[in-house]
């Protein structure tokens, strides 16, 4: 799974990002509520999801087919919004990557998991996702400042890291 997870970063650039949730209507207003457990990374036609896992201390990547997930609520509509113009640095940039970092870093069959998930793209700019209280965090190099602050002294950590 790691070697075809690096092909579609490497091979593709990065279209968009995506948040999943619900959107619940009352009188008549439409409001979104984001599920950061779950955040999908659009490379050319792949879908890479990336779900927190273990309490919310690790997170797995897999390829997928579609990001709407069932809804837990009856009265809810499965939902998803683009966050790129909020996330990337410009949104209307051809965003390749050519690094990639994963801390302990174990392959399964189906998925790769690992504690953080960093990319850096062409134009510098760092792409941080690392499982945090109810879901993912996703920031640059502000959210990986914080999140090497916060680790825990007692874990050792493996770092993995390819060049695209």
């Amino acid at each position: 799974m790691l070697t075809e997870i690096k092909d579609i970063i490497s091979s593709n650039k990065l279209d968009d990002v995506i948040l999943t949730g619900i959107t619940s209507i009352e009188d008549g207003v439409a409001e979104f509520l984001p599920n950061t457990k779950y955040i999908y990374l659009v490379f050319g036609e792949n879908l890479l999801e990336i779900e927190s896992s273990e309490q919310y201390s690790r997170i797995q990547i897999r390829v997928v087919d579609s990001v709407i997930h069932k809804p837990e609520f009856e009265d809810v509509l499965p939902s998803y919004c683009s966050i790129a113009n909020i996330v990337l640095l410009n949104p209307i940039e051809r965003h390749k990557v050519k690094f990639i970092s994963l801390v302990n870093l174990e392959e399964e069959d189906s998925y790769i998991e690992c504690d953080v998930l960093e990319l850096v793209l062409n134009n510098g700019q760092i792409i941080f996702i690392d499982p945090m209280f109810f879901g993912n965090n996703i920031g640059g190099a502000e959210q990986k400042a914080f999140w090497v602050a916060n680790r825990k002294d007692d874990k050792e950590y493996s770092v993995s890291e390819f060049y695209c």
